[in-house]
């Protein structure tokens, strides 16, 4: 009966941060391409994409989990 619960519990916790990493997949983000712009946008922000625009980077939209491994963090639009 231990083993059961067991292997009940872990499959309910596999499936559960497997969910969370489709998210992070399919979820989509804004994200400057120059490396010293840390921030990343889930909606269009107007000041963000001027601030890229003049250090010479490129708006890119990614998934967020690429845009976490380019070390770029959740940020709110400031306009």
């Amino acid at each position: 009966m231990k083993k059961i619960l067991a292997i009940s519990i872990l499959i309910l916790f596999t499936s559960f941060s497997g969910n969370i990493e489709d998210n992070q997949q399919t979820e989509m983000v804004y994200v400057c391409s120059h490396p010293s712009i840390k921030c990343y946008f889930s909606e269009p922000c107007d000041a963000y994409f001027k601030m890229c625009q003049t250090n010479n980077g490129a708006i890119l939209k990614v998934s967020i989990a690429r845009a976490k491994a380019m070390k770029k963090e959740k940020c709110d639009c400031e306009e």
